[in-house]
């Protein structure tokens, strides 16, 4: 007994095949076109030899797996396992040869259906990929796309309309990328341990003005960026750069204004030629908590990110040097400073820290518009009450479970915050305080318990209101006593909720949702749920995380004005209510 099947997806194949001789089953499996893997395993007899076959045959049946197509003339045995190539070496060499000519054939269906949506002003985004051409002169609206394995060598025929281009770990890059006249933002992510060396022919992209570079872990760039004159923004994230010599050829672009890099040796003097220069994050390799050498050289500078700790002494003595700095984000390597008279003028403060205590004399920053601390609440003291301009505060508190804690009596005299973030902290009941949140108009809670917090919540004039990480139990209670937040327009619960969430009733102002519904049931729980969205008349924006092979609700049909529709685990062969709720709502 042998059987051969092959599963096809995309532009490339995996054949399986399994074989019974005596009471032995071997199986051989791979993408077509590789040796494959090869697993032998023995039974007690023939028969239970041919049921463990017949069992997996099925299972892959299931999963999509059809008979691999036979060669014409008489029938042979093959000889089996020998030799490099795939599992029935004559049947495989015809399979691949059929394989070839399919995927010639999906090319050019594709590249015809390219063509012919091309020409619909509907369309705005495609994927491609570096071995299907695209069709010259048919592309009229297209202006995003993206590149699985690389682009095409053709890419130059969306050079008229094409302005975000997004690749993930390209083998090349074609000279045609410089015929994209109006590309003005382009992504390349990569694997973390290959190193990008970016080509001349970015440099050559005049209307480019954002270069973002990912998971490499390093880049070269070209020396000749200062042909790229409208280049503005370039960020390594999770990359660093190669050598001293990238980071001035990076300072070469005429227009750069905000730059994120780990720079090689922690020398950023190069910068200093970059007279436009106005925001700068940096990373570090290690854990030597000196400043990056020349950093008091960039007078220019008005944000400043620090994403490592750093010396938070000698970083405020540099920021003297920096007249026009407006924000500053770092972690302190240890105790800060007595004073801070040359950060008056900060109106952006983010301060990580684990002393006990924070200096008094943060009092005296009183242009402070927007706050972020990570550390221990108990080192926020009464000074917090003299920033009379604060809108905007965020309090993280460590990555380990903390002690139960309370919030700073400060926190409840800010009349001008709009906006509060609790992170990470452990809070007791603020029954008594509430109150004087009069003034909130967004509160993000995160890795809190819901039972922590009082019904009186409902009685703010909240708008926005996110629960990140909570946990489940007391949904149905805290959903029913908030619904009466008649201002409230957006809702996040980021954790999966119980079946109870189905009391949205009373949240009729709701224009933006987002749920984690993974634990639900199929079936009445689900359903439920559904209906209770579908009866919120302002949404436009909605954001769901489903339960594993779930379909989604005809009743959403009934959301006219939903605009955009986000759809996780979402099971992709239940679409044909997705396409009636598509031709009724105006989702984009």
């Amino acid at each position: 007994m042998h059987v051969s099947l092959r599963l096809a997806f995309g532009l490339s194949e995996e054949f399986w095949g399994i074989e019974v001789r005596d009471s032995t089953t071997t199986v051989r499996f791979g993408r077509i076109g590789s040796p494959g893997q090869t697993v032998t395993s023995s039974h007690a007899n023939e028969t239970e030899a041919r049921t463990s076959a017949e069992r997996l045959i099925a299972e892959k049946r299931k999963r999509g797996y059809v008979d691999a197509p036979r060669m014409a003339g008489p029938r042979r045995r093959p000889a089996f396992g020998t030799g490099p190539i795939a599992l029935f070496p004559a049947r495989i060499v015809e399979s691949e040869r059929r394989a070839d000519e399919e995927r010639r054939r999906r090319a050019e269906e594709n590249s015809g259906e390219l063509a012919t949506a091309g020409a619909d002003a509907r369309l705005r985004h495609i994927t491609v990929h570096e071995r299907v051409p695209l069709p010259e002169n048919r592309f009229r609206s297209v202006v995003s796309a993206s590149g699985a394995l690389g682009v095409p060598e053709n890419i130059g025929v969306l050079g008229a309309t094409l302005t975000t281009l997004s690749l993930h770990a390209p083998s090349s890059f074609p000279e045609s990328l410089g015929r994209l006249g109006k590309l003005s933002r382009l992504s390349i992510r990569g694997p973390s341990h290959e190193m990008l060396v970016v080509p001349d022919v970015i440099a050559r992209l005049t209307s480019l003005e954002r270069l973002e570079i990912a998971g490499y872990d390093r880049a070269a760039m070209p020396a000749a960026l200062d042909r790229a004159a409208r280049l503005s923004s370039i960020d390594f994230e999770r990359t660093s750069l190669a050598s001293g010599k990238d980071l001035t050829a990076v300072a070469q672009a005429p227009a750069l204004v905000e730059l994120r890099c780990t720079p090689h040796g922690q020398d950023v003097s190069a910068l200093v030629s970059a007279p436009k220069l106005r925001r700068l994050s940096l990373g570090r390799v290690g854990t030597d908590p000196r400043l990056p050498r020349g950093l008091g050289k960039l007078e220019q500078l008005e944000v400043l990110s620090l994403e490592h700790a750093v010396d938070g002494a000698a970083l405020v003595a540099c920021a003297s040097s920096l007249p026009s700095l407006r924000s500053l984000q770092f972690q302190s390597d240890g105790d800060l400073p007595d004073t801070f008279d040359s950060l008056r003028s900060i109106e952006s403060l983010g301060v990580g820290t684990e002393t006990a205590e924070l200096p008094k004399s943060l009092r005296d920053l009183r242009n402070v518009e927007r706050f972020s601390f990570h550390g221990p609440l108990a080192a926020i003291g009464p000074w917090l009450a003299a920033w009379e301009r604060l809108t905007e505060l965020r309090l993280e508190g460590p990555a380990k479970r903390p002690p139960r804690t309370v919030l700073p009596a400060a926190v409840f005299t800010l009349a001008r915050c709009k906006r509060l973030t609790i992170a990470r902290h452990r809070l007791a009941p603020l029954d008594d305080m509430l109150g004087a949140w009069r003034w909130l108009e967004s509160l993000t809670l995160d890795t809190l318990a819901l039972e922590s917090f009082s019904p009186s919540l409902a009685e703010l004039g909240l708008r926005e209101l996110r629960l990140l990480g909570m946990k489940a139990a007391g949904t149905k209670t805290a959903l029913r006593m908030w619904g009466r937040m008649q201002a409230l327009e957006t809702l996040v619960i980021g954790a999966p909720v119980a079946p109870e969430v189905s009391e949205l009733r009373g949240f009729e102002s709701l224009g933006s949702l987002t749920l984690d519904l993974s634990r639900l049931k199929l079936g009445y729980e689900l359903a439920s749920v559904m209906a209770s969205i579908a009866k919120l008349p302002k949404l436009r924006h909605l954001t769901l995380t489903m339960p594993d092979h779930a379909g989604i609700s005809g009743e959403l049909a009934s959301l006219h004005g939903l605009e955009t529709l986000s759809l996780t685990n979402f099971d992709p062969y239940k679409t044909h209510v997705l396409r009636r709720i598509l031709c009724n709502v105006a989702v984009r």
